[in-house]
């Protein structure tokens, strides 16, 4: 029987019993709270039958909103997407931010040969390019904590704490390797990944559009900027990342300001040029691939409405009912 119908019976046992013992014999008492007991058992049941059924109760069915060749767009909440997109075609493309995870999300998860596409600090984890003891470290911290990032069964608190010590030993060992600009140039150069179909002439429709794009992401910020120059011949996009700090030699000695990670990318307040660039956008497109990507915009000042567009990778924790999904074929 379920935990709380059956506390449910014992309480209706215990009032059923209580008032059974005011002012009567002992003989009468016995009878009322064989009754009661009786009571209890059959109300206990009736409850436990209830939330049985309610448990059992279908989950909203999944719909394909819209298929293409490459892609489709499933959602559990068509009604509701199709509010919210209603609401920005009325309130006009000036209302509108898109706030974009990178890795995985622009990026695709699997490169052609099948191979798994590199992440902005696989970038300088798996280029072989500061030599064979980073690399076999990297890989080490990577394959201690990635499990844990994609474990849908971990609690929050958990997967925060295990997250922060992953970034935080990472950036350690990165910045052992006194990196320089020169050295994230020739990373990205020989970068093992590629953007998604479409997102480079998503990309230039905002710009022709003038609908601003927020790139947040838990990576690297210099080597965002290194891909958007050398991949896209683009320059001054907005991101928020993790960003490296030289000293006058151009040697990487660590990072400003607090760690970005994907559980606290919610708590990141926006400041200066980016805090601008959303003040007046109530409408907010987020794209991401994983729950943590869920929280991007719990920041911006004057959201009225945040449509989520979750990305399929091989994540399990990107739950449907959190977000739209738009697995690539």
């Amino acid at each position: 029987m379920n935990i709380i119908a059956l506390l449910f019976g014992i309480l209706v046992f215990f009032i059923a019993a209580s008032s059974a013992h005011v002012a009567s014999p002992p003989s009468s008492q016995l009878a009322s709270s064989i009754n009661a007991a009786m009571v209890a058992v059959v109300v206990g049941s009736f409850a436990a039958i209830w939330m049985r059924m309610k448990q059992q109760e279908p989950a909203a069915a999944v719909e394909v909103l819209r298929e293409e060749k490459t892609f489709y767009v499933m959602t559990k909440r068509r009604k509701e997407v199709e509010e919210k997109l209603s609401t920005m075609r009325r309130d006009g493309r000036e209302s509108v931010l898109v706030v974009a995870d990178f890795d995985m999300t622009l990026t695709s998860f699997l490169m052609p040969d099948g191979s798994r596409g590199m992440s902005t600090h696989g970038m300088l984890e798996r280029s072989g390019y500061f030599g064979e003891a980073f690399t076999t470290r990297a890989k080490d911290i990577f394959n201690r904590f990635y499990p844990i990032e994609v474990d849908p069964n971990l609690d929050w608190d958990s997967k925060f704490a295990a997250m922060s010590e992953w970034w935080e030993t990472t950036h350690k060992l990165i910045v052992e390797q006194e990196v320089t600009k020169k050295d994230i140039a020739a990373c990205v150069k020989a970068g093992h990944f590629r953007f998604r179909e479409g997102v480079p002439e998503l990309l230039a429709q905002l710009k022709e559009r003038e609908v601003p794009i927020l790139v947040f992401s838990a990576g690297i910020a210099d080597v965002l900027e290194e891909i958007f120059k050398q991949r896209l011949g683009l320059e001054g996009l907005p991101i928020i990342s993790n960003k490296m700090k030289f000293d006058e030699e151009g040697k990487l000695v660590g990072f400003e300001n607090n760690t970005i990670h994907i559980m606290n990318k919610g708590a990141v307040a926006l400041e200066g040029q980016n805090l601008e660039l959303v003040k007046d956008k109530s409408n907010v497109i987020l794209l991401g691939d994983s729950l943590g990507d869920l929280r991007m915009a719990d920041g911006l000042p004057n959201k009225q409405q945040v449509r989520r567009d979750g990305r399929n990778t091989e994540r399990s924790d990107v739950a449907l009912g959190s977000q739209d999904r738009l697995p690539q074929r």
